[in-house]
């Protein structure tokens, strides 16, 4: 499960920037227009993630309610504007509500997190094929593997995926790995205490093989934090925020990895 050359994409919602002229129904500055607008129900409704796109110009998303069963959808645009849902979700044990977008590999294959379903509702991590065929990897049950996966997956060069999970574990979320033969393995399980809690954002990963995420709670004074898990399985807080005005607060959107300073937020959230 190599990744392949997808370009990730920051979207707000339904909306795209693009280059081509707009038609006389769209509406917009600077060539912003629609490239889908969401309302059948059948094609899905509420994308709450970014877009991947392959080679040929293709986006690929989830939406967290719609399709035929109305538990979310994994679906395509073309460059063409036409979208076609490559997989309904049902509900049950092949997940619901996928909260995050998707990760490719070099054969087109897309994988994923639902935040629910699977065979104890405690989300899936799934695998749709070229064809619309989907897999589950791996069905998160509680304890001690998590619960409730939000954040996307991220992969490294071997083919091993990695995600978090809001709940499950000890009871404040998870940092896991799914191996290119869809093994599950905990690599932490958050505590109570001055740590991270309920992570729900994706986590990047540098050469070394250290894994770099935020939570929205935890930390020295319960606003959240940003940590780290080395390769050898070591957790370090690396930032306690300290108040919702000054230090952050509630910041759920993840990281981005750069040089000075090492790390920028990609996104933060105000507390709700």
């Amino acid at each position: 499960m190599q990744p392949a050359s997808v370009a990730k994409l920051s979207i707000c919602l339904t909306a795209i920037i693009a280059t081509a002229p707009c038609s006389a129904h769209e509406t917009g500055a600077g060539g912003f227009h629609v490239l889908h607008a969401f309302g059948s129900g059948t094609d899905g409704a509420s994308p709450n993630a970014g877009l991947i796109m392959d080679r040929a110009g293709n986006l690929f998303g989830t939406t967290t309610s719609g399709g035929a069963y109305g538990y979310g959808t994994v679906f395509e645009v073309t460059p063409n504007r036409d979208e076609t849902v490559l997989y309904s979700f049902t509900g049950g044990s092949d997940g619901a509500s996928p909260n995050a977008g998707l990760l490719a590999d070099k054969s087109g294959n897309l994988f994923g997190t639902a935040a629910t379903g699977g065979s104890l509702n405690g989300g899936v991590v799934f695998e749709v094929a070229q064809d619309g065929t989907e897999t589950v990897l791996h069905a998160f049950t509680g304890e001690p593997d998590g619960a409730t996966p939000l954040g996307a997956l991220i992969s490294d060069k071997r083919g091993n995926m990695y995600g978090t999970t809001r709940l499950g574990g000890n009871g404040y979320g998870t940092v896991y790995r799914i191996s290119a033969t869809g093994t599950e393995t905990v690599l932490d399980s958050f505590v109570f205490g001055p740590y991270p809690a309920y992570p729900r954002s994706h986590l990047i990963l540098d050469k070394s093989g250290n894994l770099f995420g935020m939570s929205p709670q935890g930390g020295s004074e319960g606003y959240g934090t940003i940590f780290e898990i080395a390769a050898d399985g070591t957790e370090t807080v690396l930032l306690s925020f300290t108040d919702g005005n000054n230090g952050g607060s509630d910041c759920r959107h993840g990281l981005i990895l750069g040089v000075k300073p090492r790390f920028a937020i990609l996104h933060k959230s105000k507390p709700q």
